[in-house]
Parts: C-alpha cells; structure tokens; sequence
C-alpha cells in the first residue's frame, strides 16, 4: 500500500500532467484546470498535519510525514515524467519521504537525483547498521556492518560532491620583485 506522500505526489504529478495537456477547447481548458486545481488541493490536504510538527535537532519528531517536494516551475512533459520516475524509484527503495526531503533544495536535475541516491544510501545504511546490532552471527554483523559503511562512506562523497561549488576569489596584490603565485 503507497504511503500518504507517494498518493498525494501522484495526485500532484496527475495535476501537473492536466495543466500541460495540449487543447484549444475552452470547455476542456477549464475542466481540466478546475480537476487539477482539486487534485492538488487533496495531496496538500493529505499532507497537512493534524497539529503542528515539532523540530529538535534539524529532525520533525511527528509520525506524519513531512509535505510535498517543490514541483518544477515550468514543467514540460519530459521533466514530469522524470520527477515521477524518480520518486517511484525511490518509493520502491523505500526511501520516498527522505529523499523528497533531501531534495526540496536542490536546484538542478542532477541535484535531486544526487539527494535521491543519497537518501537511498543513508535507509540502506541505517537498516544495514540496525541489523548488524541485532545479528547474533558475528561474521553477519561484520558484513552488514562493513557493508553500511561503505555506504555511508558513498553518501558523504555524494554530500560534498552536492555542497562543492566553484568559487572565484579576486585579489589585487601589488608586488615589488619577484613574486609566486598558488592557486588553491
């Protein structure tokens, strides 16, 4: 059974595909907005709260599960089609709620495929460490454990991968002589 978030993203991704569809008629041009407009409206109300979320530590301590990841501004068919691949994808690995959280910054495609694959590493990891703690077998819990590691070790070269940007520093220095310069 989908979890409320994979619905309700599927009730906007169905919203999202009636506002793109290609028609001149103007009865179908307002039947197809007043659907979307009311598909959205059930996956935001499916994502509301009952009552306010509580942060500690940068983490929601609430059984629900966090709202709807930022759809594209001007989405084409292409680019839908490739944010539903993406969330079924990571539905299937069991990490949907996590990735769409992962990803509500990230600006490019390549981004969020990035936060997707991380968060997919990070479930697997905790569920490979939880694991490990419980294995009775110590060559077991060594694997899972070794295992989760090297995930975690993929998901912290995917982290600074996503946060490295190219700076450019420009300096003016005036120099008498001979003079040596390093670029870091």
């Amino acid at each position: 059974m989908p979890s409320k978030t994979a619905s309700s993203l599927k009730l906007a991704h169905q919203a999202q595909r009636l506002r793109i569809v290609p028609t001149t008629d103007p009865v179908r041009i307002a039947f197809n907005e007043g659907l979307a407009n009311a598909l959205e409206h059930d996956a935001l109300a499916a994502l509301t709260p009952a009552h306010a979320l509580q942060v500690r530590q940068g983490e929601v301590i609430d059984p629900e599960r966090p709202g709807l990841t930022d759809l594209l501004q001007n989405p084409d068919l292409t680019s839908l089609e490739a944010s539903v691949h993406r969330t079924t994808l990571a539905e299937a690995a069991g990490c949907l709620e996590a990735a769409i959280e992962a990803s509500r910054a990230a600006q490019t495609p390549q981004d969020r495929m990035l936060c997707h694959l991380m968060a997919a590493a990070h479930t697997r990891a905790m569920t490979l460490f939880a694991a490990s703690s419980k294995a009775t077998d110590p060559t077991l819990a060594c694997m899972q454990a070794k295992a989760a590691a090297r995930l975690m070790d993929a998901f912290s070269r995917a982290s600074l991968a996503l946060h490295r940007r190219p700076m450019v520093a420009v300096q003016q220095v005036a120099v008498a002589g001979d003079a040596v310069v390093a670029m870091a």
